[in-house]
């Protein structure tokens, strides 16, 4: 066990700025916020951050510590259940990688060393690489001044020093709203997703808003029609704007969440709505991902009832630029399966991560399938133990390796945490990893028999009021790793 210090965020009433993530406080008794919101304090550090202990020690002998090539591993961070196991985002850049899990956000190297942490009292939270190399979060907080929740973002530099955080909160009190995802925007800004009850119509509607790299609120939307209708991810599609996938209940009555179909929305980068498509002819299906395709299509992943009575299977979609539907396929265990994210691999292959509680050691596990661009099974393999280990995410590296990031309740055997793993081009680890923590199942692709049909969603603005937060954090608490297996 290595020790790591740790930094705290606290989301109580309002989103905290200290102490800051790379283990200074930025903000205390002696620091304010400026008008714009931006912090400023009293002899604040200038952003360095701590090397781990074994940083350079043998980068003479070992170059390939520079940037993760070469190496395999898997780690447990934080060893603490409060990062709850509820997915993972994660995100690259030059100096190494950040994730997110439950109420963490998480920097680490290319090979696995800790540079700094944040946790937030808070809902779940979803982070990206900002342009300038800086990262933003965002989550709920419960409000006090107001009825229901709040959401709340805090722009962090590369060093995890907080530049500002902001809190929007609708004028329709609500209590059933989520962010699921945040898309780099123009200039630095960012889009921000999910759904919400607050938008006064139909019972859950898609809820999007556009944010200036100030943290001020360019556009807030709501897309919806008489059901539930829910984004649950989002991708750049190529030209500024976005498409979104979710699932919908609100053309397949009886209303419910049983009953919902695929759903996918393309939009404009100002936000106004391209195509809307529905894939019909499950009796169960929802998306989680999508990413843009080289022909300027698009490849999306969720999951659709299965055609046996064990549950769902991972469903992968191709759709052209126009939304029209080129192939769906399925790939199912006997158990419930679920695609969380995908990557596109080079060659035209693609990665997928998946969430199976059929495969594997047992509990849940995640589920890597490499696939060609008809959705042929090239390799696959399963990660984890007899407890629930579950993906949320996947990065695919210059030498082909892959970063799957996700929570763990298998290792270390009696505690868990925020889990990454670090394979090779084949998906596996090197070096005397636990018996049993990688499989290789044998999963052929299914067709799915959908249909893509256009429909019709009602579009409203729905403002909110933005507050500048300032407000100090109230702990700090150590964190550790254990390394399973790797180097």
């Amino acid at each position: 066990m290595v020790a790591v210090g740790c930094r705290q965020i606290w989301i109580a009433v309002v989103l905290a700025v200290a102490p800051a993530c790379g283990g200074q406080v930025l903000l205390g008794p002696e620091a304010e916020a400026d008008e714009d919101g931006d912090v400023e304090a009293d002899g604040a550090p200038d952003g360095d951050v701590d090397a781990p202990a074994d940083a350079g020690a043998d980068a003479d002998s070992d170059a390939d510590r520079v940037d993760g090539t070469g190496t395999t591993w898997a780690r447990t961070y934080g060893m603490n259940r409060s990062w709850a196991p509820v997915g993972a985002a994660i995100a690259i850049d030059a100096a190494g990688v950040a994730v997110t899990a439950g109420n963490g956000l998480l920097r680490i190297d290319l090979h696995g060393d800790p540079l700094w942490d944040c946790r937030y009292n808070a809902d779940p939270i979803t982070a990206i690489a900002a342009a300038d190399g800086g990262w933003t979060a965002a989550g709920l907080i419960h409000g006090i001044w107001t009825d229901g929740e709040e959401l709340a973002i805090e722009r962090l530099g590369a060093d995890g020093s907080v530049a500002w955080a902001r809190s929007y909160a609708s004028e329709v009190p609500t209590y059933n709203k989520s962010i699921r995802f945040v898309v780099p925007a123009a200039a630095g800004g960012a889009f921000l997703g999910g759904f919400t009850d607050s938008a006064d119509f139909g019972m859950d509607n898609i809820w999007l808003l556009d944010v200036a790299p100030s943290g001020e609120v360019v556009w807030s939307r709501a897309w919806g029609a008489d059901g539930y209708d829910r984004a649950f991810g989002a991708t750049d599609s190529g030209d500024g704007g976005l498409l979104l996938v979710g699932s919908t209940d609100s053309f397949n009555p009886p209303f419910g969440f049983d009953y919902t179909d695929p759903l996918v929305l393309r939009l404009a980068a100002d936000g106004t709505t391209v195509w809307i498509r529905r894939l019909a002819g499950t009796v169960r299906g929802r998306l989680h991902a999508a990413r843009p395709t080289p022909d300027h299509g698009f490849l999306v992943g969720g999951s659709m009832y299965a055609a046996t009575p064990s549950g769902t299977d991972v469903l992968l979609a191709k759709l052209t630029a126009d939304g029209e539907l080129e192939w769906a396929r399925t790939f199912g265990s006997p158990g419930e399966d679920v695609a969380v994210d995908l990557e596109p691999a080079g060659d035209g292959d693609w990665v997928v991560a998946a969430l199976t509680d059929g495969l594997g050691a047992g509990g849940r596990d995640f589920w890597i399938l490499r696939l060609d661009a008809d959705g042929a099974v090239e390799w696959q393999r399963t990660y984890g133990g007899l407890e629930h280990d579950e993906i949320g995410s996947l990065l695919v590296l210059p030498d082909g390796g892959l970063l799957l990031a996700g929570t763990t309740g298998s290792y270390p055997a009696g505690g868990g945490g925020v889990w990454v793993l670090r394979t090779d081009a084949a998906g596996d680890i090197a070096l005397d990893c636990p018996a049993g923590m990688i499989e290789v199942p044998v999963v052929e692709a299914g067709t799915a028999r959908l249909t893509a049909e256009d429909v019709v969603f009602e579009v409203r603005e729905l403002p909110v009021d933005t507050t500048v937060l300032t407000r100090p954090g109230i702990e700090a608490r150590g964190s550790t790793f254990d390394e399973q297996c790797g180097r």
